[in-house]
């Protein structure tokens, strides 16, 4: 008979830690569908940009950069250019031409 009441206490004890673990396990679920939505959100958003080319003189560059930055534009790729013949005795001017993109 005590062998009985003890499983019997076991089974209540038992019985009791099911409501708890229900809900944990509806909050996880809960959870794991919120997190898989916002990714899933996430990847299939297409992005759009606008693009700007520049091409900024050397005396003025820090300058004319950093307000390009403070607007929003990302660079994507620089070069080294000249306004003029170089195989002259003319010296040329220097410059960056950059082409910038930001999100629309």
């Amino acid at each position: 008979m005590n062998e009985h009441l003890t499983d019997s206490s076991i089974l209540q004890s038992q019985n009791d830690h099911q409501p708890r673990r229900r809900f944990s396990d509806i909050i996880l679920v809960a959870l794991l569908v919120v997190i898989v939505g916002l990714l899933s959100w996430n990847m299939f958003r297409v992005e759009k940009w606008e693009y700007k080319i520049e091409a900024v003189n050397d005396l003025t560059f820090t300058t004319d950069i950093n307000k390009l930055g403070a607007d929003g534009w990302e660079l994507v790729v620089a070069r080294r250019a000249s306004a003029g013949p170089v195989d002259t005795d003319a010296k040329p001017e220097f410059s960056y031409e950059m082409i910038f993109k930001r999100r629309r």
